[in-house]
């Protein structure tokens, strides 16, 4: 992974929101979890 440093960087400046790779991330793993429920729901219907 790229982002293995990237964390302590970002606290250190005090601000979470300067960090465009957080946001990203965070963006991701709600997609995840989005398709997963998606793909969840869809199981159920059959």
């Amino acid at each position: 992974m790229i982002f293995k440093d990237e964390p302590s960087l970002e606290f250190k400046h005090g601000g979470v929101s300067a960090s465009p790779t957080l946001e990203v991330r965070v963006n991701k793993t709600f997609e995840l979890l989005l398709n997963d429920f998606k793909s969840f729901v869809n199981e159920k219907k059959r």
